[in-house]
Order: structure tokens, then sequence, then C-alpha cells
């Protein structure tokens, strides 16, 4: 992840973040996306393992 002025990048392939943190069930993809700003819905992954949409 890049981080500059607020907002951020998800530059990693979906498959690797999942794999990264054990996530073995998910129904969808997010692709890379380079100029994500803190009020568009993000994943991010809880402490739990699940992966949640939020708007920050």
């Amino acid at each position: 992840m890049i981080i500059m002025c607020g907002r951020f990048a998800l530059t990693e392939d979906w498959s690797q973040i999942t794999a990264y943190f054990g996530i073995t069930e998910y129904d969808y993809a997010i692709p890379p996306r380079y100029n994500i700003a803190p009020n568009y819905d993000s994943p991010y992954v809880s402490v739990a393992g699940y992966v949640v949409f939020q708007t920050r």
C-alpha cells in the first residue's frame, strides 16, 4: 500500500492479499486501484480475518 496526501493505492492483486491473510472464502475480487480517496469504499481485513468494506 502506498500512502499519499490522504489518498492511498491498493497495488497488490486480490489473490495475493487473501493468501497473505489466510482468507479462503470470498466471492468477489478487488482490482488494484491507484487513487483511492478517503471517502471511497475500500476493503480492509479485520482482526478476526473477515474482509469488510468501509467508507473512511
